[in-house]
C-alpha cells in the first residue's frame, strides 16, 4: 500500500488517494432530491487525475 501512496503523490493533482466519504459524497447528493434538476452531465470526482 505505501507503493501506490508514493506513486499517487505524482500521479494525481491533489497528491493522494481520495477518502471513501470523498467519493460517496457527491453520489448521494447525485442521488438526492437536491440534485433533482441535474441531468445530463459528468461530474469528475478524480481529484485532478483527468487533467493530469
Amino acid at each position: 500500500m505505501d507503493v501506490l501512496k508514493k506513486e499517487r503523490q505524482a500521479t494525481s493533482l491533489m497528491g493522494r488517494w481520495a477518502d471513501p466519504q470523498e467519493i460517496a459524497a457527491p453520489i448521494l447528493w447525485l442521488a438526492s432530491s437536491e440534485a433533482s434538476f441535474i441531468t445530463g452531465t459528468t461530474l469528475m470526482v478524480d481529484g485532478g487525475l483527468h487533467i493530469m
